[in-house]
């Protein structure tokens, strides 16, 4: 169990006892360990699991065409290019929408 308390507390119970201090953990009547005080952790758990879960967290979007493909990878020369396509559908190869990966490719090591 978690309350919260007014003065912004946060707060651990087992069986409705109050996790403040350490409590002996014993499974059938022998010693298996020590649980000690809990604190919720400070840092935004959200965005730790969310970095560690998902495949494409923080890549930008991007949407398939005959002059972008959508793959980042570094060791290949065509991830490393995404034109933006005339009317006519040919690539305006003055602007690469991956630059921004061509440049991180050149700072992570070989």
């Amino acid at each position: 169990w978690m309350y919260f308390h007014r003065d912004g507390v946060q707060q651990y119970y087992i069986d409705a006892e109050l996790v403040e201090r350490s409590h002996t953990i014993t499974r059938n009547g022998k010693h298996v360990g020590t649980l000690h005080g809990r604190m919720i952790p400070q840092e935004p758990s959200y965005l730790i699991l969310n970095i560690d879960l998902s495949t494409r967290w923080g890549w930008p979007s991007c949407r398939e065409s005959p002059t972008c493909n959508c793959c980042n990878d570094c060791t290949d020369p065509a991830c490393l290019e995404c034109y933006p396509a005339f009317p006519n559908g040919t690539a305006d190869t003055s602007v690469n929408f991956k630059q921004w990966l061509v440049d991180l490719c050149k700072d992570l090591p070989a």
